[in-house]
């Protein structure tokens, strides 16, 4: 198993079949994440989420170092958790942007 290839499986999870069953990743992941908080009364993000699945992987890679599946999904879960800070840095962005023009606005009135 080249790293080549896991790699390759685990986008092709990402963008292929889980996508078509699952939808979104990262919406997936605020629902999970909403979930989690509200069992466990925290305030978890989907990328916290998405970084408690890649320690699963982790945990399993050492009861079962030669099982691939844990590898492709644990890349998977490391490019989602990689997706869910760019989508909230774009949101920082896009709100900070807002205000910036709230407040342009405001001045001019």
């Amino acid at each position: 198993m080249s790293d080549k290839d896991v790699l390759e499986e685990a986008h092709d999870l990402k963008y292929g079949d889980r996508k078509n069953l699952y939808g979104d990743a990262v919406e997936n992941h605020e629902r999970i994440a909403k979930i989690f908080n509200a069992i466990t009364e925290r305030n978890l993000s989907a990328y916290e989420v998405a970084l408690m699945h890649v320690a699963t992987k982790l945990v399993r890679t050492k009861a079962n170092p030669n099982y691939r599946d844990s590898y492709v999904d644990g890349a998977a879960y490391l490019s989602i958790a990689n997706d869910c800070i760019d989508r909230a840095k774009n949101k920082e962005t896009f709100a900070k942007v807002r205000q910036i023009l709230a407040n342009s606005a405001q001045t001019k009135t």
